[in-house]
């Protein structure tokens, strides 16, 4: 091959097809782990099914996967990929936080009331534990409190709503989520995290590290091995432990079109944020509910309508007239 065509296969690769491919949940282990779990609710739901052609049908079934509504997710999450890269959006969030210094804010109110740590403070295994499941607590509450934000907010929901319009769940429905809106989540969540950063680098000036798993926080690696499930139409549940952790039948029941399952489990990771704000719903065995928005059905069928609507719903908000109050007499 010439180094000329090498070339120009490398730019194709980096500019066409990475942007597609970088999302961290869409690792192979990822989606392996989501397909084993699949396979053990197969089985024990479905006990007299066997075979591996069963569980495909049961994993993949048409009218989900071929559903009009699915065939938009496949379309938005390619060209949301490449808004995404080529716009650095998230960039300008870590701008703003760095802006903001949220961290270095923290750190330095704490020196100043208690005095500086000693530079060479080192932290023990037991400290970077903590550090890793107080960092995913804080990770976890920016979420759930933007999520709760954008449910409250008329104007941010205008741009949630592209989310909750799908009609169908698959794992790409995950990435059916508007670049503002995901701009707001990671602002959230970076803040909060930055609060715990500064907190920790108060007593621990040299650094700390989380736990990690292939480069994965621990506990975000865990939650990934059946994140894929949550979009998705297998009810996976974890019995007592959803009092604890939010289960993908949770998830799914937050995507209900059915009225008493509205602004329900917002949680992400944890569900005891829900709890403490009630709002945790755990749906009883074998629950069903249809999906989406039926009010506004058919409103977001095309990639264009998702990127393109919320800015219309918002500018309608936010620029309609006010009414001007009658004098009395």
């Amino acid at each position: 091959m010439s180094p000329q065509v090498e070339h120009f296969l490398r730019k194709i690769y980096w500019l066409l097809i990475h942007p597609v491919i970088t999302q961290p949940t869409l690792k192979w282990m990822f989606i392996l782990s989501t397909l084993v779990i699949a396979y053990a609710f197969f089985l024990t739901t479905r006990p007299q099914s066997r075979g591996l052609r069963a569980f495909a049908r049961f994993a993949f079934p048409r009218e989900v996967y071929a559903h009009p509504s699915a065939m938009v997710d496949y379309k938005f999450y390619v060209a949301n990929q490449f808004v995404l890269t080529y716009l650095r959006l998230g960039q300008w969030v870590v701008g703003l936080v760095a802006i903001l210094k949220v961290a270095d804010g923290v750190r330095s109110l704490l020196d100043a009331t208690f005095g500086a740590a000693p530079a060479d403070s080192t932290p023990n295994l037991a400290v970077v534990a903590a550090f890793t499941l107080i960092t995913a607590l804080a990770y976890d509450y920016g979420r759930f409190l933007s999520h709760y934000v954008q449910h409250r907010v008329p104007v941010l929901w205008e741009f949630h709503k592209v989310h909750h319009s799908a009609e169908v769940l698959t794992p790409i429905s995950s990435f059916r989520a508007h670049p503002i809106d995901q701009m707001i989540e990671f602002l959230f969540r970076l803040i909060a995290t930055s609060v715990v950063s500064g907190v920790f680098a108060h007593f621990y000036p040299s650094g700390i590290e989380e736990l990690t798993i292939l480069n994965y926080s621990a506990l975000t690696f865990l939650f990934y091995l059946a994140a894929h499930l949550r979009h998705s139409h297998i009810p996976v549940g974890y019995g007592r432990l959803s009092h604890l952790f939010v289960s993908p039948v949770m998830h799914q029941l937050h995507h209900s079109a059915a009225r008493e399952h509205f602004d329900k489990n917002f949680g992400f990771i944890f569900s005891l944020w829900d709890k403490m704000a009630g709002t945790l719903l755990i749906p009883e065995r074998h629950a069903r509910f249809d999906l989406g928005l039926p009010p506004e059905a058919g409103r977001y069928d095309t990639a264009t309508r998702l990127f393109l609507y919320p800015f219309v719903g918002a500018a309608r908000l936010l620029f309609r007239p006010k009414a001007v109050p009658r004098p009395e007499g």
